[in-house]
């Protein structure tokens, strides 16, 4: 087979070109950390690195199962290929101790959830991702396990305006 590049120095370009592909391709992934009512909380973003400013891209968040976290759903949820497949920027938001304040009451989290403004949480991230990144508000989208699926029929109901799909 023909190659441009002699083998010698394709072995000897390689040990050098690796790292430097998987860096490229970390910086489109990161932790953001926005101020929520009167704290912070993180999420992170998975964006194309190749983002264009004349063509916004569609926003997926997606949400944890109870007693998960972003980590966990980045992790085994399978979304991430999206992001190089389709050009989808993706926030993984963090539930505060693993738990989405999805409004169907009960006592295991009622203390929990008289504190915790998940909704407002996810409006800051929308938010934030649309001003740091070229993303499109008519094609934002959000998804969920368990707990997150809850949280984000929560969401759509109080939010429509927010979501193309859910």
């Amino acid at each position: 087979m023909f190659s441009p590049v002699p083998l010698r120095s394709q072995r000897l370009l390689a040990p050098l070109l690796v790292p430097f592909l998987f860096a490229c391709h970390s910086l489109a992934q990161g932790s953001a950390v926005i101020a929520v009512g009167e704290g912070e909380r993180s999420y992170i973003e998975h964006v194309p690195a190749d983002l264009d400013p004349d063509r916004p891209a569609p926003l997926l968040l997606v949400f944890h199962g109870g007693g998960g976290s972003a980590q966990k759903a980045l992790d085994g949820m399978g979304f991430d290929r999206l992001v190089d497949e389709v050009g989808v920027a993706i926030a993984y938001p963090d539930g505060i101790e693993g738990h989405w304040n999805d409004g169907r009451g009960g006592e295991k989290f009622a203390e929990q959830d008289a504190k915790v403004d998940d909704v407002a949480y996810v409006l800051e991230i929308l938010s934030d991702m649309q001003h740091r990144h070229p993303i499109d508000p008519a094609r934002v989208y959000a998804v969920g396990a368990s707990n997150g699926g809850m949280f984000v029929q929560r969401l759509a109901i109080e939010h429509p305006e927010s979501f193309a799909a859910v």
